[in-house]
């Protein structure tokens, strides 16, 4: 069921770069298939996969080991942090793509977002009110021009 190469089978350690073909339905380690996107996954929390050696799910006893298999094509890890003080909020995203016989592609992104309020937001009001009128000015303008 696993395309690989000969080198790959004979190395007990590259038996990630042995992909058979992902699972589009029914359960994988106790969880339900989930959308995401235009993608089919299935999500846990972290701490459920990294501190805990064993999970008691549909009546079995599951290793938290075997959570990626060679039938993981990819690997998503989301990290929300807040900080109150500054009001500021950041989402960290990991992703670990895995395809072939060579190292997993890692990548990450770091977005942040801050909260706007008290003179922070009514100065961001008075801005976007402004574009807004410039905008309409200008198409007003055009319009003119074609008459």
């Amino acid at each position: 069921p696993y395309l690989c190469s000969e080198e790959v089978l004979e190395d007990p350690a590259m038996t990630m770069a042995c992909p058979g073909g992902a699972k589009r339905e029914g359960t994988v380690f106790g969880l339900a298939p989930n959308k995401f996107n235009s993608m089919i996954g299935y999500a846990d929390f972290l701490y459920s996969i990294t501190d805990n050696s064993f999970l008691f799910r549909e009546g079995q006893v599951m290793p938290t080991s075997t959570f990626i298999t060679s039938l993981t094509e990819s690997v998503s890890v989301t990290l929300v942090f807040f900080t109150p003080k500054y009001g500021i909020t950041s989402l960290m995203t990991l992703s670990a793509e895995f395809h072939g016989a060579a190292a997993a592609e890692v990548s990450v992104a770091l977005e942040h977002f801050e909260i706007l309020e008290g003179s922070k937001l009514y100065f961001y009001l008075f801005v976007q009110s402004i574009v807004l009128v410039s905008i309409a000015i200008m198409i007003l303008d055009i319009i003119a021009s074609l008459v």
